[in-house]
């Protein structure tokens, strides 16, 4: 697991400047504390930072082939690399370590770019091809790691990197930030790709890479949908058996590492089946759950405990409190976010990060399910209230914050925008459209953009066995109108525990990991939230009418959800502009 950033070039020997991308890696510190690297060569400069899963015993970080000619800058983590390093075997191929990226280069070698379609991972890497002189840089099909880019075409210049932060230092200029990303924002909580909250700096959208050569930049998309529909004959207790299996594998594969990994553990079904799986296949598994001190709702911690001794797992938590480091935690944990995020959970998932990270160097998580086999709550709320009619604009109108009433007076030019107007969907069917932008938007820049840059600002590898490409595969074997009609609530997946150690599970409604944000606003985070609401300029420079805000939303009602909720998304708004704003690498944890 590493953080990579460089700058490529269409022409070669392009005055370029090393000490940029140096300067650049250092800012990925928390990405890789165990090494790091810079490449120069004809077609740029490229680097990379490493935090060292496997081939421990490896001290390289840019990996190299054909005489150094071939070079590759990698970032993740090849889950099938014991299978496709047996057949590269066969093909005569010898290996010089046990650095899953050196996969990667013999595959290209072997297959060119129809490779991507092979591995089944978490990864964004360059690939630097200095025989045709070109430079490709890719991202794996869920879009689990990220990354960045700005092309100037005038100067046939490709800038890249893990992290936003990182192209900012690359360019060595401000960019402007982008309404039409602010609207997203406003609209769904989140900004997605192929924009970022910049201009001109952009998000490789998942399953895509790009090469860049003398003729230019080009974009593919590598990952086509599956096509395979399951046999309408099976019972769903066959159906669950047969994900059983394939989650088991799942499991044992990303357990597949020279260091110690562990899971998260929340009250819920999706992170206990992993737990279960883990703990059958290594006995003293450490799972890891965050709670509260002050008692809330929001805790889920006594569930999470009743599961972990059903199964025997070695089980450790971390207790958060309402005290006066939270402002801290929250301006850190926001510039490690690079973008406005709305997630009531970013702080607990920073501090569970903290806590596990003292005791393992990677965790297994249950995200993605939902997204995969439509298990959240409001989809099936949607069902049931008016069916079919005018589905995508209730959709988004339940995965929203901002009432259309208030954005509208606080917020106008932003509300005149239609947030699908940013994202590619099919038009079929609307059950399909949904989960095509839970799978394809939500998912990766909303759910993994804020699990991957909160647990690697502590240098914590996530591992997520959900999106496995054997279970994808599974779950799009089912039409979205059929996990919806035919399996509600994850049927499939529910089914798995039914009769076992954690069969209490079924008996209880599904809740969402949050947090006791509102408590927050009104205690420890008050001083702050007043300050950005009602002294910091922020607001205004995103164009949002500070005047009008004051009008209808109130900080003192918290004890209205709706108005807490809008509170929070300004307030995170606000807080990243804020941290921008002071252009803060100080608030980067330190790694000795």
């Amino acid at each position: 697991m590493c953080g990579i950033a460089g700058v490529a070039s269409r022409q070669a020997h392009t005055l370029l400047r090393p000490e940029v991308v140096r300067m650049a890696l250092h800012r990925l510190g928390h990405r890789g504390p165990d090494g790091t690297e810079t490449y120069h060569c004809a077609q740029g400069v490229f680097g990379a930072v490493r935090l060292a899963m496997n081939g421990l015993e490896s001290a390289a970080v840019a990996l190299k082939e054909n005489g150094g000619k071939l070079s590759l800058f990698y970032n993740g983590e090849i889950y099938n690399q014991r299978e496709l390093r047996a057949e590269l075997a066969e093909h005569g191929v010898r290996f010089s370590t046990t650095n899953d990226g050196e996969i990667i280069l013999h595959l290209y070698k072997l297959a060119g770019l129809a490779m991507l379609d092979r591995l089944d991972g978490m990864f964004s890497f360059a690939l630097v091809d200095e025989d045709k002189g070109e430079t490709i840089i890719a991202r794996d099909r869920f879009g689990i790691k990220p990354l960045y880019y700005h092309y100037d075409d005038s100067h046939g210049q490709l800038f890249f990197g893990s992290e936003l932060k990182v192209i900012r230092c690359l360019t060595e200029r401000a960019p402007e930030i982008d309404r039409v990303s602010v609207a997203s924002y406003l609209h769904l909580r989140f900004i997605p790709a192929p924009f970022s909250i910049y201009q001109n700096i952009r998000k490789l959208e998942p399953g895509c890479y790009l090469r860049l050569n003398r003729e230019g930049l080009r974009r593919e998309k590598y990952v086509l949908a599956s096509r395979d529909r399951v046999d309408a004959r099976r019972t769903q207790q066959s159906l669950s058996g047969e994900l059983d299996d394939r989650l088991r594998d799942a499991v044992a594969e990303m357990l597949h590492c020279e260091t110690e990994i562990g899971s998260f553990l929340s009250g819920g079904i999706d992170s206990t089946l992993v737990v279960q799986h883990a703990t059958r296949l290594n006995a003293g598994h450490k799972a890891f759950s965050v709670g509260y001190k002050q008692a809330t709702i929001a805790d889920e911690t006594e569930q999470a405990k009743k599961s972990a001794l059903a199964l025997g797992t070695d089980h450790r938590v971390t207790l958060m409190s309402s005290d006066d480091c939270l402002t801290q935690q929250l301006k850190q944990s926001s510039w490690y976010l690079d973008e406005p995020v709305l997630s009531t959970v970013s702080l607990p998932t920073f501090e569970l990060s903290r806590f596990s990270r003292q005791f393992v160097k990677g965790v297994l998580a249950g995200d993605g399910s939902d997204e995969i086999f439509m298990g959240y709550n409001y989809l099936y709320d949607l069902r049931h209230e008016l069916g079919e009619h005018q589905l995508l604009e209730r959709y988004i109108a339940k995965i929203g914050w901002l009432r259309p009433a208030i954005g509208s007076q606080v917020a106008k030019e932003y509300f005149a925008f239609d947030p699908f107007d940013t994202v590619l969907l099919p038009s079929d069917d609307p059950w399909e459209a949904i989960r095509s932008f839970e799978v394809n938007y939500r998912l990766p820049d909303y759910h993994l953009h804020r699990v991957d840059r909160l647990s690697m600002a502590h240098s914590l590898e996530v591992r997520i066995p959900y999106l496995h490409k054997s279970i994808y595969d599974f779950a799009f074997s089912f039409s979205a109108r059929d996990l919806i009609e035919k399996f509600p609530r994850k049927a499939i997946l529910r089914g798995i525990s039914a009769g076992g150690a954690i069969d209490h599970l079924l008996q209880k409604k599904k809740m969402p990991f949050t947090s006791p944000y509102a408590d927050w606003l009104h205690g420890p985070l008050k001083e702050y939230a007043e300050y950005l609401f009602f002294q910091s300029t922020v607001g205004e420079s995103l164009g949002i009418d500070l005047t009008q805000l004051g009008r209808v939303v109130n900080l003192s009602e918290l004890s209205n959800h709706l108005n807490s909720t809008e509170i929070w998304g300004f307030f995170s708004l606000f807080n990243w502009a804020q941290v921008t704003d002071e252009s803060t690498p100080s608030f980067g944890l330190r790694h000795g």
